[in-house]
């Protein structure tokens, strides 16, 4: 775990998990396993860590709880802080677009997360009027330096599986800076391998859709917030968000069973104001995807910004 020499936490979202949002792009087939992310920080040597958890809610009820295990402290011991909003953190303009590689290093028996990969990037990419894109770079050896123990900045934006994640925690994604004001320098992102995962057309009940989670993901990587994180800092929980914040690929639940693949209209705002004023880019073609039998499995993803004061 991560040497702790000051700890503050916060969660992202708050009270009873919710129900599946009215208006959400889901299956008919549901299961009650739910994710919710939860955010928590750590000092290690001259940086400040902002791991965003994602707890499967159906394997360890206590998300708060999971997340405090998964940091290595006892519940109780963090100091409750406001939450942080990502977006206050972007890319500078000349690490655009922004290079992601796929390590398929323990992969396992789950689905390559390849063409979800570039699935995702394809989406955001087709956003107009935004000065940001992703672009696919293959596959890479390179680990996920972001989120190690000792922090390892190689300054490569790596996804890949990992068999190192506490129980309950299906993901990790890690966002690293130097400073409050300074720009994001790189993002790295862990699923889970002893987790099933699934990219079924309907995604079985129990089981929690992995396109989904990388669009999700990446909208992170990009600097976007959830859509009702202000309703969280004014102590509002996000059942009482908009109807378009409820339908939204970044709004922070995720239900079993429920698919969101598809950018809304509230998405899209997001990246045009945190990058105004970009020119119309050109689509990226989305790539066939890859019929592979179902596999049920649990996501939760912790984002890891790294700050340096």
């Amino acid at each position: 775990m991560l040497p702790l020499l000051a700890m503050v936490a916060a969660a992202s979202v708050s009270g009873a998990v919710l129900a599946q949002p009215a208006g959400g792009p889901a299956n008919a087939e549901l299961g009650t396993s739910q994710v919710v992310e939860v955010v928590r920080y750590a000092t290690q040597g001259e940086y400040t860590v902002e791991q965003r958890f994602w707890i499967d809610t159906g394997r360890t009820p206590d998300a708060e709880a999971a997340a405090d295990r998964a940091m290595g402290v006892s519940a109780g011991e963090a100091t409750v802080a406001a939450q942080y909003k990502v977006g206050k953190r972007k890319w500078a303009a000349s690490s655009l677009p922004l290079q992601l590689y796929y390590n398929p290093k323990g992969v396992g028996s789950n689905p390559s997360a390849a063409n979800g990969i570039q699935a995702a990037i394809s989406q955001w990419n087709a956003v107009t009027s935004a000065a940001f894109s992703f672009t696919y770079a293959g596959t890479s050896a390179r680990g996920t330096g972001a989120c190690a123990d000792t922090i390892d900045a190689d300054g490569f934006n790596t996804i890949q599986y990992s068999t190192a994640l506490a129980f309950g925690v299906l993901g990790r994604t890690c966002t690293l800076f130097k400073t409050s004001s300074s720009p994001i320098l790189e993002f790295d992102m862990e699923l889970d391998a002893a987790t099933p995962w699934s990219i079924a057309d309907l995604t079985p009940r129990g089981s929690f859709d992995l396109a989904s989670t990388i669009l999700h993901e990446l909208g992170h990587a990009a600097g976007i917030s959830h859509p009702c994180e202000n309703n969280v800092q004014d102590s509002k929980p996000c059942s009482q968000a908009s109807p378009a914040e409820l339908a939204s690929v970044m709004f922070p639940y995720l239900n079993g069973g429920e698919q969101r693949r598809t950018l809304t209209g509230d998405d899209r705002d997001a990246l045009r104001e945190q990058y105004p004023g970009g020119p119309t880019p050109t689509p990226t073609a989305v790539p066939t995807p890859v019929v592979i039998p179902p596999y049920n499995r649990d996501f939760s993803a912790v984002v890891v910004s790294l700050a340096r004061d």
